[in-house]
């Protein structure tokens, strides 16, 4: 009798370990196909759907890794997390929404490569990026986020709420915004926040605008620094490259090394306000509307090895200094 009753416990509390058991334990892999099904594993051999499906059964600091081309969905990312798709179209189609949102702490890592974000003309933003951290974008291609809302329509919108860092790798991101809001990049702290940009290899190619550095709502003391190398801003209706700030609101700082800005509606570079600097090296602005304006005390400081003509108004860098 006591083997019996014995076996009965012994029943019970493998039935109620089960039960509080995951479904699927977090593995440091999984997998995404366009025959997938969420309800599965998301091994290679089982993988889910959705990029959301998959999140769920990778840990943090994992990969999500795309195995044939297809479209996997809208995801807001919550952990350090890489989503990969080498050499296959890793699609996210998110019309009258955001593509993907990352919403991590000052530790998390984020990656998204060879990921194709398409928003379908009304899309709000391809990648908006709140919180703290770190997010890396490569290879990607970030395209048709038009919507006409405020704070909406941009490729990428980078609004960190802590201290942010932005780098992004051999990027397209074109057709953002509707011409009057939103734009290609928007690097933009929150009233705590502050960012570090890097960009390099990018195309800002027929956005509302190419780069927007603006720290007119940040009082972090870091503001925003950042550095643009061999890329290019052309076609915008607005600003290949700007830097904005406020009086009392913290300084933002680029650097244009070895790029260009063509037939930008508006300007080539611009920088507003006595906190905003602007650094060109071997730049090349030409057929924009203005080539350089600085305008609230602002500085655009030439390297002298830049060529700033063929202009509707060339305009002038505030400072000239020698190459070291």
């Amino acid at each position: 009798m006591r083997k019996q009753h014995l076996s009965f416990v012994l029943a019970a509390a493998a039935l109620t370990a089960l039960a509080a058991a995951p479904a699927h334990a977090q593995v440091a892999r999984t997998w995404v196909s366009a025959f997938g099904n969420d309800l599965n594993p998301c091994s290679r051999s089982a993988p889910c759907a959705t990029f959301s499906g998959a999140q769920t059964k990778t840990q943090a600091g994992g990969e999500i890794s795309v195995l044939d081309a297809g479209g996997f969905g809208s995801i807001t990312i919550n952990k350090s997390l890489s989503i990969v798709a080498d050499g296959i179209e890793g699609g996210v189609l998110a019309a009258f929404a955001n593509g993907i949102v990352v919403n991590v702490t000052a530790s998390d890592v984020v990656s998204l490569r060879g990921l194709q974000i398409e928003g379908a003309n009304s899309g709000l933003n391809g990648i908006k990026f709140t919180g703290a951290g770190t997010l890396h974008v490569e290879n990607c291609v970030i395209r048709g986020f038009q919507a006409i809302s405020a704070g909406n329509g941009h490729g990428i919108a980078f609004v960190p709420t802590g201290a942010g860092e932005l780098d992004v790798t051999d990027t397209i991101i074109e057709k953002n915004g509707n011409g009057v809001v939103g734009g290609g990049i928007l690097v933009k702290p929150a009233a705590n926040g502050s960012a570090k940009v890097s960009l390099s290899g990018v195309t800002l190619t027929h956005n509302t605008f190419g780069l927007k550095a603006d720290g007119s709502t940040s009082t972090a003391p870091a503001g925003i620094q950042g550095g643009v190398y061999d890329s290019t801003a052309s076609g915008n209706a607005g600003t290949g490259f700007a830097a904005v700030t406020v009086n009392g609101f913290q300084g933002v700082n680029l650097m244009l090394s070895h790029s260009a800005a063509y037939s930008n509606g508006t300007s080539a570079v611009s920088a507003n306000g006595a906190a905003a600097t602007i650094r060109i090296s071997d730049f090349t602005a030409t057929a924009n509307g203005t080539g350089l304006s600085a305008v609230g005390g602002s500085a655009i400081v030439s390297h002298e090895n830049n060529s700033i003509s063929g202009n509707g108004t060339d305009g002038a860098p505030t400072q000239q200094i020698g190459q070291l």
